[in-house]
Order: structure tokens, then C-alpha cells, then sequence
């Protein structure tokens, strides 16, 4: 069951020894000057890559903290590491990174294939880099009309389980799947079909 955190409740949590792994994961949506959707960029706070939602995160090294006084809204930071300079090429490219829309994800390891116990977009309002391999973005505060809600979605034609995770169990040859039931690289074509998690007897007004 997802544990009702957020993002900053979850800074304080890693800031003491748990069993539980609990990992930031980010999904920074590159945008263009007009807004438009360029790539995205995705990094997890570890010392190896980490396959999630279907998706690789990189491995990276970042902090997180968040910040609020009183009569203005909370403020989140990232500084992150950045020595083979991915994020750093984006934000030359991109309007200095103004803009990215930041998906804050916190995961815990031991059910990557379960949903993010925490799930929150931001926007970058402002970015720096110094002369070496340091980014800073400045998020605006959590927007709750972006939150992902309800948690647990049901999907008719998509599936919702890490491909080849505990839950899939398909164990074949196939290199990749589209999480779909009877498309073309579906389910059924990985003769899987009985594992299949989404809900086909959804009526169109349910997805």
C-alpha cells in the first residue's frame, strides 16, 4: 500500500535509517521555447540504472530539499551532479531549462513494479549551472490540480505492470512489449495473455 507522504515529508524520511529503499526518481520533460514537448530526461538517485514504469531512470547523483517561509509557498531544489553534461546540453539548448516540467517520483525499490508512493509534477522556475558539473533547478510549488489521482488507475487496452516484473512473468525472447493486449507487440503476441493487467470489459466512458 502506498504510504500517504509528500515530497517534502519524504526528504526527512531518507534523512534517517529505514528498511524501506526509497529512491528519488525524476522525469525532467524537455520542452522547446513554444512549450512543445522535446524528450525526456530521467535520473534516479543511485548507484545503478533502475528500470520503472516500462522506462530506464540513469543513475545519478542529486539532492533534493524543500524550503518554505512563512507567508510564501514551499520551494523545491535539485542540485544534481552532472560530469557527462545530459541535463546541462538541454538547458543550453532550451531556454537555460526555464520551463521543464519536473516529475518527482519517490520508489521503493523493493516493488519497482508497484506504482511511486509519492507522484508530483513541478516546474522549473528558475536553473544555473556553474563552471563545473553543478545544475540547480528551483521548482514551483506542488500544483495538487497536476497530481496524479486517483493512484490507481484502470486501463481497458493498456496494461500497468513493469514488462518481464513479478507481475508480467513473461520469461520469453521478446525484447520489448507495448503493453497493449492485441497490438501489434501486445500481450497476445508474447503469448501472455493471462497475465495481462488491464481491465478489457471497461465500457469506453471508464479509461
Amino acid at each position: 500500500m502506498a504510504v500517504n507522504l509528500t515530497v517534502a515529508a519524504a526528504i526527512e524520511t531518507n534523512k534517517i535509517s529505514s528498511e524501506i529503499a526509497y529512491v528519488f526518481f525524476l522525469e525532467i520533460d524537455v520542452v522547446d521555447s513554444t512549450g512543445a514537448h522535446v524528450e525526456y530526461v530521467r535520473l534516479c538517485d543511485n548507484d545503478q540504472d533502475l528500470s520503472f514504469e516500462g522506462n530506464v531512470y540513469m543513475a545519478s547523483s542529486f539532492d533534493i530539499s524543500a524550503s518554505s517561509e512563512a507567508n510564501s509557498l514551499p520551494k523545491v531544489t535539485i542540485s544534481s551532479f552532472d560530469p557527462l553534461g545530459v541535463i546541462r546540453q538541454k538547458m543550453e539548448q532550451y531556454n537555460g531549462g526555464v520551463g521543464f516540467n519536473v516529475r518527482v517520483m519517490v520508489v521503493d525499490t523493493s516493488r519497482l513494479t508497484d506504482p511511486a508512493e509519492i507522484d508530483e509534477i513541478f516546474q522549473v522556475v528558475s536553473a544555473s549551472a556553474d563552471g563545473g558539473s553543478n545544475i540547480h533547478f528551483d521548482l514551483g510549488a506542488e500544483n495538487p490540480l497536476t497530481r496524479v489521482f486517483p493512484r490507481h488507475r484502470q486501463y481497458r487496452d493498456r496494461c500497468p505492470y513493469q514488462y518481464k516484473g513479478n507481475r508480467c512473468q513473461y520469461a520469453g525472447g521478446l525484447p520489448s512489449c507495448d503493453y497493449t493486449l492485441n497490438g501489434s507487440n501486445g500481450c497476445q503476441v508474447h503469448n501472455n495473455v493471462v497475465h495481462f493487467g488491464g481491465f478489457p470489459g471497461l465500457n469506453n466512458r471508464n479509461v
